[in-house]
């Protein structure tokens, strides 16, 4: 599986991409966890000085951790695999590529651990740095590790997926900017599809907030489950915070989202199901992308997508999905409070012919971006 001539070509083509991963990420994560510990200590100097002055007065330990690194992090794996697959195809390269003596079976699997070695690496190296920080700051005697242990496996399992995914959407993406485009979408469609179907519900119920609140209530747990299927969401929405302030009603240590309910039971069942979530679609997707690589059609490269017969699929699919989003906003644009119904169905109607006439021309037409 492993060809040192594919290695440096998938190298060569992504060099600048993993530099960004590597320098963001270091950045981020350890670097911004150091700096929390300087200001929290500059924050307890200074409240000495207070104290002086007005006795009364309390210091309290805070410290609030989000993944918003994760969000940086899944745009560089989504170009990362674009870019190793899609834009090949763009520049006719892979015709070349598919002539040298390897099996396209090997050229898809250096591809998926080029990239999942600088996921392993990134996340070794900035867990010890992370340790070492907290053991040598004022952190130390405040948090407990295990919370950043947790979240450094949700993140591990969620970005080898979403990486694997990426690259088995560029097996049926013509090209770059389709592979990178529909990657995105596909990693956030539970959780959009969810939000559209149950806007449009929304507005056919009583605009009563009892009404409305009830709905949503009702509809929770529906919410986490689409929530959990987007296999971006449990990582982005997962948030660490430690405040030893008695007064204070936040619970420390790890939580997805504000969750006024948080048990551990709660959380290790969020963890448990968000690790086998993301193992399935690493192994669906990587059994799925070998596959369909041996059978790549070169002749559609530059293409939305390279077999036709999903464009049966895709284009309703996205003719519906454009027409809701396009009807809620434009209705919305009409009357923000509650628009009328008829107001949605024609905004929803004419985004619709217009989203099929596009895509209808754009389905034929090829990219040729780069091509040599």
């Amino acid at each position: 599986m492993f060809h040192k001539a594919l290695w440096m070509r998938n190298q060569k083509q992504g060099k600048w991409i993993v530099g960004l991963f590597w320098l963001g990420s270091l950045y981020l994560l350890p670097f911004n966890y150091y700096q929390a510990a300087v200001t929290i200590l500059e924050q307890q100097k200074h409240t000495k000085e207070i104290v002086l002055q007005h006795p009364d007065y309390h210091y309290y330990y805070q410290y609030y951790f989000n993944s918003g690194a994760s969000g940086f992090q899944t745009i560089l794996l989504i170009a990362l695999a674009a870019l190793l697959i899609g834009w090949e195809r763009n520049n006719q390269s892979i015709d070349l590529l598919f002539s040298m003596p390897f099996k396209r079976r090997d050229i898809f699997l250096s591809k998926w651990l080029f990239g999942l070695v600088h996921i392993t690496g990134i996340h070794i190296v900035t867990y010890g740095l992370m340790y070492l920080v907290k053991k040598t700051t004022i952190h130390d005697s405040h948090q407990d590790f295990t919370d950043f242990s947790i979240f450094f496996l949700v993140s591990f399992v969620t970005l080898a997926a979403l990486y694997t995914f990426c690259l088995f959407v560029g097996t049926i993406a013509g090209n770059i900017v389709s592979q990178a485009i529909l990657s995105f979408i596909f990693l956030y469609l539970p959780i959009g599809l969810y939000g559209l179907v149950s806007s449009m519900i929304v507005l056919h119920i009583s605009s009563n907030q009892d009404s409305l609140e009830a709905f949503y209530k009702r509809t929770h747990s529906i919410q986490q489950g689409f929530e959990t299927i987007s296999l971006p969401v449990p990582l982005q929405s997962l948030r660490i915070e430690y405040n030893d302030n008695p007064e204070n009603k936040s619970i420390n240590g790890i939580d997805f989202g504000y969750n006024p309910e948080r048990s551990e039971s709660m959380i290790f069942n969020r963890v448990l199901s968000t690790v086998a979530i993301a193992i399935a679609y690493t192994l669906l997707s990587l059994i799925m992308g070998i596959k369909l690589y041996k059978k790549t059609p070169n002749e559609a490269n530059g293409k939305i997508l390279l077999y036709r017969k999903l464009a049966k699929l895709f284009i309703p699919s996205v003719v519906i999905c454009c027409s809701l989003l396009g009807g809620q906003i434009l209705a919305g644009a009409f009357s923000p409070s509650k628009p009328p119904l008829f107001v949605f169905y024609i905004a929803t109607i004419g985004v619709g012919i217009i989203t099929h006439i596009i895509l209808k021309k754009l389905m034929n037409t090829k990219l040729s971006l780069g091509s040599k």
